[in-house]
């Protein structure tokens, strides 16, 4: 059976027409997830975004219901690892859990790339990686945004519903009160990432698209966002990281990423 991740990029490269690079030297995709992306069960629409969405109560509830849950389940250490993925998207977070699964069982991985805070750390030892994942970062979130704005969903700390108890997050919020919750960025991002990865170091899919389903189901263990937000933030990315797959001059890039980081890797 094909992996679920690999049939979903397949599908994105099969809708790529419609997302197709505007230039191939610049850094800008023709992708719009209103055009993509169903209505979420609960939206307020952005005045003049020219879409309609049927409210779904019920599903508004399972959705709703599903944050309670993982919130629930949750381990500690579970609890801790999605807090720490909560902040800013980066590769060197992203990757810190997986570097050492998916290297060679007797590979030395250079310290200084677990310890990195944050790309710019990760990138004095890995430039060329850094640098083919960064190629992405600006357009995803120009895209992923572009949906948020219009379906103005609220985030589920936000969110009410009847019979249920009110969700409590489990990082502070302030920076997200304002923030629509659909599609989840940061789920966006993590797939986009996982795709291009496996691209470089293909043996270890699995691990990679595990790692990807892991950092977007801790958006629902803070309680940032709803499943919903989740499942097709990973569409979004998918989609995203298939139109620049198409790109010449990313697909040199990530030529240039793939010995650097195999290397690093002992692959």
């Amino acid at each position: 059976m094909r992996k679920p991740c690999v049939a979903l990029f397949i599908a994105a490269l099969l809708l790529a027409p419609a997302a197709q690079a505007k230039d191939d030297k610049g850094g800008e995709i023709a992708l719009d997830l209103v055009k993509v992306l169903p209505c979420p069960p609960q939206s307020e629409i952005a005045a003049g975004a020219g879409v309609t969405c049927a409210q779904d109560p019920a599903l508004q509830k399972r959705d709703y219901q599903a944050v309670l849950d993982a919130q629930k389940n949750a381990s500690a250490d579970e609890k801790t690892l999605a807090i720490a993925d909560a902040a800013r998207p980066s590769v060197a977070q992203f990757g810190r859990p997986l570097w050492q699964e998916i290297a060679k069982p007797s590979c030395k991985i250079a310290p200084e790339i677990f310890t990195a805070k944050d790309d710019k750390e990760l990138a004095k030892a890995w430039p060329a990686t850094v640098a083919l994942f960064h190629a992405m970062t600006k357009e995803s979130i120009r895209v992923s945004n572009g949906a948020k704005k219009t379906y103005m969903r609220l985030r589920p700390f936000s969110a009410k519903v009847d019979g249920l108890p009110q969700i409590v997050p489990l990082l502070p919020v302030d920076n997200l009160k304002d923030s629509p919750s659909y599609p989840s960025g940061h789920t966006a991002f993590a797939y986009e990432t996982a795709l291009v990865l496996a691209a470089l170091v293909p043996e270890e899919q699995d691990a990679i698209y595990a790692r990807a389903a892991q950092y977007g189901h801790n958006r629902m263990i803070v309680g940032a966002h709803f499943q919903t937000d989740v499942e097709q933030g990973r569409v979004g990315g998918s989609l995203i990281a298939a139109a620049f797959m198409q790109k010449d001059d990313f697909r040199a890039k990530l030529e240039t990423a793939r010995p650097e980081l195999r290397k690093a890797l002992c692959r």
